[in-house]
């Protein structure tokens, strides 16, 4: 503890509604300047353990939470909103708990990719789940089955934890963990764990506390995370009985519950898959709840349903019947087509020359003048276009317009280019013809970048190739050589040749490699012409096989 007269410059608290105040009084005293940064939408401290929480099922039993720094510094000192938000990749990502727990005031980046785009960033996967003992081992098996679908098979740097899996209490956590232990151990035992599932499988058994690729933990434990990926276990399910969910979600039905919701569907970064036992339009009653954790919960399972099942207005609905409901302000959106007549006359410009011209692109406050769509992929955008008119003259900050929304959008994946009024009205075609420059720059730079994509995805299934090559023992059967062959050009079957695998798995003195022909041919393994990696590789490897077994 330091001496009460020592005295810091600057004391700041971070996560600030984690902290009861009492513990924040000593170094609140030596502080000549205080700053407190939290979120009055995330959970509060509380007095009970959270394990014992966590495992607790009853609505009745109050939560003894504690006021937090956050409460106390708000009533005190004045406050200052932090707008941009930056982990969500994809606005759908952040777009219910913006409407539902920050006024429409978030400001969030536009995708550059458009919505009709078949990636979705929420993914709804319908399970036939039955709730029991407080789990769902059905729908555990499902998330544990996908969870091990997507980990990668080689060790990678990942910056931030790959997949994180979310549950609402914490006996669906400790069961996801023992299915993800069982499936691994039985695939250790047969030796065929990849790199990435060895590191699992030992924080699984607790041999390491951590690693880069998965944590399972329930709603409660989840502040300060941000994963990449995330799947949530919903685990509830329809009561025979009843004939629908009943309404018993433990640390949702509590006061405070929303906050607990509002923490766990904003820890990714790319996606959220939800595996759900109940269909939330229909098996999910909630208007009796007092409290308003159970109501977010049902519209937001049906919002990412929406989502997921590509019915972006019913999502859009939502979110405006949600808005209404909390008294919300709709923020500082413009429903005009332009915000200027000078953005009017460009996009009008770009149109003549033959580009897609999409207006206003974006939402929630944070909108793009124009939206140039890319002429070879009409699901993205491969420009952003702001015009200096009246919002950009309605800028607060020369720093914001200037620096920081030009990085906020770029770091979204966005490339700006940006149009000078004053140039424009005096040099128009000027402005296009350099504008054109551009756009013909951005397509001959993404030329090349599918180029050296396409390279490196011919050079690492070439490694797989090899590295699964160098693993056969000389000893195993044809038909268990051939299983490998099935399923490396499973893999890689758009690589491969069909004259020359014709030609080769029918050659004369190779019995094993005439007996692979059926099945491959059973799986349509021999599709096109075009070389692939390993192909001749494999075939040679084969060839010494036969070989091999015939000197037998």
């Amino acid at each position: 503890m330091f001496d009460l007269e020592d005295k810091f410059d600057h004391v700041i608290f971070d996560e600030a509604s984690q902290i009861p105040l009492e513990n924040a009084l000593p170094a609140l005293a030596r502080g000549e300047r205080i700053t407190v940064v939290g979120d009055k939408n995330q959970m509060p401290p509380n007095r009970l353990f959270h394990k014992a929480i966590s495992r607790e099922e009853s609505d009745n039993i109050a939560e003894d939470e504690k006021s937090s720094l956050l409460d106390a510094a708000d009533d005190v000192w004045p406050d200052k909103m932090l707008k941009y938000h930056y982990r969500s990749r994809y606005p759908e990502l952040i777009d219910f708990s913006n409407r539902a727990f920050y006024d429409g005031k978030l400001m969030i980046a536009p995708s550059c990719t458009r919505k009709q785009s078949e990636y979705r960033a929420l993914d709804w996967h319908q399970i036939n789940g039955k709730w029991e003992k407080r789990t769902n081992e059905i729908e555990g098996e499902a998330v544990i089955n996908y969870l091990l679908e997507q980990l990668p098979a080689k060790e990678q740097m990942t910056g931030k934890t790959l997949w994180g899996v979310v549950t609402f209490n914490q006996d669906q956590a400790d069961i996801l963990v023992d299915i993800l232990q069982k499936k691994l151990e039985g695939k250790r035992k047969e030796s065929e764990l990849t790199d990435v599932e060895k590191i699992v499988w030992e924080w699984c058994i607790g041999s390491i506390t951590t690693n880069s690729y998965v944590w399972i933990k329930n709603l409660e434990n989840v502040q300060g995370d941000e994963v990449k990926h995330m799947i949530m276990s919903v685990g509830y399910a329809i009561d025979s009985e009843m004939g629908r969910v009943p309404n018993r979600f433990g640390l949702l039905n509590r006061e405070g519950g929303g906050k607990r919701l509002n923490v766990a569907v904003t820890r990714a970064q790319e996606s959220i898959d939800i595996f759900c036992s109940f269909d939330p339009d229909y098996d999910l009653e909630v208007a009796s709840t007092s409290n308003r954790g159970p109501k977010l919960f049902k519209d937001y399972l049906r919002y990412v349903k929406y989502i997921s099942e590509g019915n972006d207005g019913d999502a859009q609905n939502l979110l405006e019947d949600l808005q209404k409901r909390n008294n919300l302000s709709q923020g500082e959106v413009s429903f005009y087509d332009y915000d200027s007549p000078f953005e009017k006359k460009v996009a009008q410009a770009l149109r003549k020359r033959g580009y897609e011209i999409h207006t206003q692109v974006g939402s929630y406050g944070y909108r793009i003048d124009l939206g140039l769509v890319n002429p070879n992929n009409e699901e993205e955008y491969l420009l952003g276009i702001e015009c200096d008119g009246a919002q950009y003259h309605s800028s607060k900050s020369a720093r914001e317009r200037d620096i920081h929304r030009q990085k906020f959008l770029e770091n979204k994946g966005w490339q700006i280019e940006r149009i000078w009024s004053r140039k424009w009205w005096e040099k128009p075609q000027q402005v296009l013809d350099e504008l054109e420059e551009k756009i013909n720059k951005a397509l001959n730079t993404e030329e090349l970048d599918k180029e050296k994509e396409v390279d490196d995805t011919f050079e690492s299934k070439k490694d797989r190739v090899e590295s699964l090559m160098d693993d056969i023992d000389y000893n195993e059967t044809f038909e268990k050589i051939t299983q490998r062959i099935i399923e490396l050009m499973l893999e890689t079957r758009d690589k491969y040749s069909n004259k020359e695998l014709q030609k080769n798995l029918n050659y004369k003195d190779a019995e094993g490699i005439r007996k692979a022909i059926q099945p491959l041919r059973d799986q349509n393994i021999i599709l096109k012409e075009g070389e692939g990696p390993g192909t001749k590789y494999y075939i040679d490897k084969l060839r010494v096989l036969d070989y091999h077994k015939k000197a037998q």
